[in-house]
């Protein structure tokens, strides 16, 4: 199943609000050459094309905007999809759709084991890659999105190579919910290759929203040296759980190497007896109670998950190597939403939508009170 056929996205905009981005994305002329640093335009702009991925080609066709749809990607991974966008000062705008209705493409969000974060992988299509998002020996990434992100750069990559031998190299790279994961992931193989001296020149900045933990501690350590804190916004609503997924649990194979921690064991030796047993029993205790929690959870979210919903759909997929780490860590300058008494009186905690505070409305609702 090399490409599944299309399906409408759960949660659909409604057209009100599709022309409310537009209104609040469009009230202000983009700038002429992009510059470091947070821009709400540019964030809005971002959200405004996120919400565009459920509207037709046809639809799109009719909306009167400053951006020009270049290229919509076809459906591959795990229903991933990508559009690549001009604005009219030249930009080439990249943004990653987020999860749809499609249980597999929710089965992507749980396939949350971590692999390296450089290395080679089969993609659904049977086809291996490799593939560079760190060169931090211990950096780790979801392997889902990693699947969606590289899956979504050979199918985008030809248009955007083009795009470059052109002149245009100022890119924004963006994406909401799974779409924020991923447009981290993808930035990060970017500038990896912009590093390795392809495409020289490059400026690029990402928008993730509503954004969850795409890697580990090292991973964010490598992607945020390379991206540097003026190019790469995390956008949260501190109402939204999606930033707070997936679970990260810390063992002491996750510190630093000087880390005091990994040695605690052969100081408390060091105590006298009987101080010294009770010491390392805790110890222990702690530690390998960690250390189980982790491994569980590679297991389930990793071999399991594969075995039971990955390779069904997909046979030509092939498992990874994982990682060995579930330490999951926010990346990316946050901008923070902060809800006020006006926004939960619009958007209540107690909703039973549990979407309620991590859809557009609800991000959106924070640039329409400031303008």
């Amino acid at each position: 199943m090399e490409h599944l056929p299309e399906k409408k996205a759960k949660h659909r905009p409604s057209l009100v609000l599709v022309a409310a981005i537009a209104v609040i994305g469009f009230g202000q002329t983009l700038k002429a050459q992009l510059r470091a640093g947070f821009d709400t335009t540019e964030c809005v702009s971002a959200l405004q094309l996120g919400a565009w991925q459920s509207i037709s080609l046809d639809s799109i066709g009719k909306i009167k905007s400053s951006f020009r749809l270049i290229k919509r990607s076809r459906v591959v991974g795990m229903y991933n999809r990508g559009d690549v966008w001009k604005s009219d000062d030249g930009t080439v705008w990249i943004n990653l759709r987020g999860t749809v209705s499609e249980p597999l493409s929710w089965v992507e969000n749980f396939y949350s084991a971590m692999v390296p974060g450089i290395g080679s992988m089969t993609l659904t299509d049977g086809v291996r890659v490799e593939y560079d998002f760190s060169d931090h020996p211990r950096a780790g990434v979801h392997v889902g999105w990693a699947l969606g992100a590289l899956s979504l750069s050979r199918e985008l990559e030809s248009c955007l190579d083009s795009l470059y031998q052109n002149g245009h190299k100022d890119w924004i790279v963006s994406g909401h919910s799974q779409g924020g994961g991923l447009a981290h992931l993808m930035s990060a193989s970017i500038l990896r290759k912009v590093q390795a001296g392809k495409w020289n020149g490059l400026k690029i900045k990402t928008y993730a929203t509503a954004a969850p933990k795409p890697g580990n501690l090292y991973f964010t350590y490598s992607y945020e040296h390379l991206s540097g804190r003026d190019w790469c916004f995390t956008l949260v609503n501190a109402a939204d759980w999606v930033p707070e997924t997936p679970f990260s649990i810390q063992t002491l194979e996750d510190f630093n190497p000087t880390n005091p921690f990994k040695g605690a064991r052969e100081e408390l030796k060091k105590q006298p007896w009987p101080k010294d047993m009770v010491l390392i029993g805790m110890y222990g205790k702690l530690v390998g109670r960690l250390e189980k929690a982790s491994g569980t959870f590679e297991e389930y979210l990793g071999d399991k998950v594969f075995e039971m919903a990955v390779e069904p759909a997909y046979p030509l997929a092939v498992a990874p190597e994982f990682a060995h780490t579930m330490n999951y860590t926010r990346c990316g300058t946050q901008i923070v939403l902060y809800p006020d008494a006006s926004y939960y009186e619009r958007f209540p905690l107690e909703q039973k939508n549990v979407f309620a505070h991590h859809l557009f409305d609800a991000y959106t609702w924070f640039f329409n009170e400031r303008n």
